[in-house]
């Protein structure tokens, strides 16, 4: 897979220019040689200028204005900042290829696409965050960007990243297709995060014979994971999405929904009753009573029975206390089962069988460790619960 992309990358990142300088080095992988009035800029230098604030100090703009700023009028105020004789600008893969960030744009051209929508996503900062919007807006409208893949960007998931190029983003872009093939979803870190992050989910959509797609409301989580069933001759959508909240926390979410022209509608009558409240098994009183009551005894030689029982139950309220709180603090105002990892770093890997209408996921139990990664809490084995249909 990644031989393919690099091999694919050295396809695409292609010059478009018809003069050439003498002098200039011809490029192996170029169909077309660089013209003298342009100029080749590494890529990681441009998107490290084009961010720069400097850059926006110093011109048209007091800062990079993304609410109205499309990446045409962004490359054009870079290349006039900083490269005012040359007409052309081109960024380099390596000393081999190179990609025209000026030419026209080429809708119904995927590669160009695809280049095009990574160089934006990995500029992405916060000020230039809906700079990609509308860059990705713009193409959403086109039937190709539905029908054919982006190589580049829906391979694109952070440390998952086939494409090392642009392992940029720290949640990485995630692009499906539900199973039927009805819509399309585009779902990424907006790259306006700290440690907590933000995401971004348009879904795509064919209708009377037009693309179309919907931009979902700020502040849900990312989405990762499509299934679908039928039920009573409806089409049902299982979705499974991620929410980094800071350092070593975050959350998964579930979801049973419909679509109507890429409105999500949600359907929580598939939930088991009171799930939410009984999703881990957070504390073990038996188990802990026995580890509890050694400890004590060990430490505590001569301590008498009833002495060491009253200690060890006072414990045993405490702690279950502090194993419910995160619990309690998961605050639910959405039509979701949330899965929180309790601020210990661990992965509850929430997953959904679509023929037995299964959600398993890894269960949780408090420890009685030190607070902090991997400390409180501990996964121990795969829990599951069936979808309500009797509703």
């Amino acid at each position: 897979m990644t031989n393919y992309l690099l091999l694919l990358f050295a396809l695409l990142f292609a010059g478009c220019g018809n003069q050439s300088c003498g002098n200039q080095k011809q490029k192996r992988h170029l169909r077309h040689q660089t013209p003298c009035d342009s100029v080749i800029i590494p890529i990681q230098s441009f998107i490290k200028e084009i961010t720069e604030s400097s850059l926006w100090q110093k011109g048209a703009y007091n800062e990079p204005d993304s609410t109205y700023l499309d990446w045409r009028q962004i490359i054009e105020y870079y290349r006039a900042s900083n490269y005012p004789k040359s007409k052309h600008l081109f960024l380099s893969l390596d000393e081999d290829d190179s990609f025209n960030i000026t030419q026209p744009p080429r809708p119904s051209d995927i590669h160009y696409i695809d280049t095009m929508l990574m160089l934006t996503y990995s500029c992405s900062s916060h000020q230039l965050a809906a700079a990609f919007n509308r860059e990705l807006e713009k193409y959403l409208s086109q039937p190709i960007t539905f029908q054919e893949t982006l190589p580049l960007f829906e391979n694109s998931q952070g440390e998952n990243d086939t494409v090392t190029l642009f392992n940029l983003s720290p949640d990485g872009i995630f692009v499906m297709k539900t199973p039927d093939k009805k819509y399309k979803i585009y779902s990424y870190d907006d790259n306006t995060g700290g440690t907590g992050r933000n995401y971004c989910t348009y879904i795509q959509y064919l209708k009377n014979g037009k693309t179309e797609w919907r931009k979902l409301p700020d502040g849900l989580p990312q989405i990762r994971k499509i299934y679908a069933f039928k039920h009573q001759g409806f089409t049902y959508y299982a979705i499974i999405s991620f929410q980094r909240n800071f350092g070593c926390s975050w959350t998964e979410f579930f979801n049973i929904v419909t679509l109507e022209d890429g409105e999500i509608i949600p359907h929580p009558e598939f939930y088991p009753h009171d799930i939410q409240n009984r999703l881990y098994t957070i504390y073990d009183r038996e188990t802990r009573r026995k580890e509890l009551t050694e400890h004590i005894i060990k430490e505590c030689l001569g301590a008498n029975e009833q002495n060491v029982a009253d200690v060890v139950e006072e414990c045993l309220n405490e702690e279950e206390a502090i194993a419910r709180a995160n619990i309690d603090e998961e605050k639910n105002h959405t039509h979701s089962i949330l899965f929180p990892n309790l601020q210990s770093g661990i992965d509850i890997d929430v997953d959904f069988d679509p023929k037995n209408l299964s959600v398993s996921y890894n269960d949780v139990i408090y420890t009685g460790g030190e607070e902090g990664q991997y400390g409180l809490y501990k996964t121990i084995g795969r829990k599951r619960f069936q979808l309500n249909t009797k509703h």
